[in-house]
């Protein structure tokens, strides 16, 4: 397994099969201890939180399968914060889903140009 990209929640592996491993890591965005999902650092660690974020993600990923929309998705293994995907070519500037109860971190450098900074969104 070859480490290709270190994020800052996430390390990406090459595996032999071709796939893509994800592994999700227990580090937050934030400074100085202090957690800020607006921040482009890592700023602390949480115990599981990685463990969390996969657990969402693999929530989404199969409630996309279920409603027959294709995904990278192949399986998930939380007990090692772990995801494995297929390799997947970005095409545009490509497609992020963002959680926030507010506009804030990278939701703005995206849609900045649409919404101010801290802008209540509403939920669903």
């Amino acid at each position: 397994m070859e480490k290709i990209y270190q994020g800052k929640t996430k390390d990406v592996y090459q595996l032999a099969n071709g796939n893509i491993l994800l592994q999700f890591k227990d580090d937050c965005t934030g400074e100085d201890g202090v957690f800020d999902p607006g921040m482009n650092t890592v700023g602390l660690t949480i115990a599981g939180i990685g463990q969390a974020n996969l657990e969402t993600s693999v929530h989404f990923f199969e409630l996309l399968h279920q409603a027959g929309i294709k995904s990278h998705y192949i399986k998930a293994d939380i007990s090692n914060s772990t995801m494995e995907v297929l390799p997947a070519q970005v095409f545009g500037k490509g497609l992020e889903v963002i959680c926030r109860l507010v506009a804030t971190g990278s939701f703005i450098r995206r849609y900045g140009d649409y919404i101010a900074d801290g802008t209540p969104l509403p939920g669903g």
